[in-house]
């Protein structure tokens, strides 16, 4: 019997081409439902939904499951991936046509998995990529340190190596929750935004530190999450969805016509929120809550460099 699974669909979707690519030839589909705790029908549709994304699954004659590389990395070349914005207008046209019917969140479901398992396979399928990973789950299977040579940093805009405690990784969503041991936090990382990882001679000490944060929409993980409350225009909330698909799932209909609400908790530093609400300010028709939202954005405003440079602007 199997177990409840701690996967979202498209995670496990991901997860079992990890480990496709990692272990050909090794598992049956009844050994990967076990794995994964579903059913083999589960894991036959996964495996129909790596197919229908460019990716060539076969099995043997002891029916033990593999992706060939060759064949699927000349089918990605020739496959036609959906952009962000075809996306964004086949979501709204099902969502018009089936609106809340089980029909309609299958194939909304489908597509999400078919885009992100199309993006993110071109970038998993990479040597590097898998290498990377395989070197964290080894870490935190020895519970050693390890290091991300040359991390990309968006916060302090500097590349430099980053030593950490490295206890959860999302392969799917290409994230990483570790201790950093320079800053002594719980930080989140990027996979794809380091050249290497390697294993340090460091054991484990922060253990005790090593919990696991929910992350918002934003994928930002923060244990002071607040609520937010913002009416977006149509546009808004294709620019929104497009820029960040998980806040598909906090965004309804506003009673006015062409408006709607995106309610939820994020992050209390509004990392993510800040960069869409300044980049996209005309399709923000209003800030319902919190209070602290909008001084935020008043002090963005006022640390933006040229409005320093030109008197005048910004007052």
């Amino acid at each position: 019997m199997t177990q409840p699974h701690p996967y979202t669909y498209k995670t496990r979707v991901l997860r079992l081409l990890l480990l496709l690519l990692d272990a050909p030839h090794r598992y049956t589909r009844k050994q990967l439902a076990t794995q994964f705790g579903v059913s083999a029908d589960s894991i036959k549709h996964d495996i129909n939904a790596l197919r229908d994304a460019g990716l060539v699954v076969f099995h043997d004659d002891k029916y033990r499951y593999a992706i060939s590389l060759d064949q699927t990395g000349k089918k990605l070349k020739q496959l036609t991936l959906f952009s962000e914005e075809e996306r964004a207008l086949l979501l709204d046209t099902i969502q018009h046509v089936s609106k809340e019917s089980a029909v309609g969140r299958r194939l909304r479901q489908k597509l999400d998995v078919l885009f992100t398992v199309g993006q993110l396979g071109k970038l998993i399928l990479r040597k590097p990529y898998i290498s990377k990973v395989k070197m964290i789950q080894q870490g935190m299977a020895q519970r050693q340190c390890v290091v991300l040579e040359r991390y990309k940093s968006l916060n302090s805009n500097r590349t430099r190596d980053r030593l950490v405690e490295a206890f959860h990784i999302d392969p799917g969503a290409d994230l990483i929750q570790a201790f950093d041991i320079c800053r002594k936090e719980v930080r989140v990382f990027r996979l794809s935004r380091c050249e290497r990882v390697r294993i340090s001679d460091q054991p484990w000490r922060y253990e005790t530190y090593h919990q696991v944060l929910a992350t918002d929409p934003f994928r930002v993980a923060d244990p002071k999450q607040v609520q937010v409350h913002l009416t977006l225009t149509t546009g808004g909330y294709n620019l929104l969805t497009e820029q960040f698909p998980l806040t598909r799932a906090w965004i309804q209909p506003a009673a006015q016509p062409e408006q709607f609400d995106f309610q939820c908790r994020v992050n209390h530093r509004f990392l993510g929120l800040t960069n869409f609400i300044l980049g996209n300010h005309a399709h923000v028709l209003a800030i319902h809550e919190p209070d602290a939202l909008i001084e935020h954005l008043h002090d963005q405003i006022q640390q933006i460099n040229f409005f320093q440079k030109n008197e005048g602007w910004g007052s």
